[in-house]
């Protein structure tokens, strides 16, 4: 049990540190450091898989797979289980794209949010 609680701990605080560490060294190269940030994370987080459960490394990254696999179909069962019950919540993820608002329109939208 212990086990299955550390490894999201692990990849979240290893996800944090080495894109963090990463930015400062290479530079503000975002899709990059993000990549190489989400492979060192789940490589850590398969690494307390290996050791916990001492296995290989192809069982962790079963382990691993199947976590994340019951993680989507838990997730998703609790929502459509909540969609039953509270039908008239709006979702919480938007389809809607953002739209970017140019300056002059953000200007006289807080001009008419000031009543000037």
């Amino acid at each position: 049990m212990l086990v299955t609680a550390t490894g999201p701990i692990v990849y979240a605080f290893v996800l944090i540190v080495s894109t963090n560490l990463l930015s400062l060294t290479i530079g503000n190269q975002s899709p990059l450091i993000t990549s190489i940030g989400l492979v060192l994370a789940f490589l850590a987080w398969i690494y307390v898989f290996k050791r916990g459960f001492e296995t290989g490394w192809i069982r962790g990254i079963g382990i691993a797979l199947l976590a994340i696999v019951l993680f989507v179909i838990i997730g998703a069962a609790i929502t459509l289980f909540t969609h039953e019950f509270v039908p008239t919540m709006p979702p919480i993820i938007t389809t809607q794209p953002f739209q970017s608002i140019s300056i002059q329109n953000r200007l006289v939208i807080s001009i008419k949010s000031l009543n000037i």
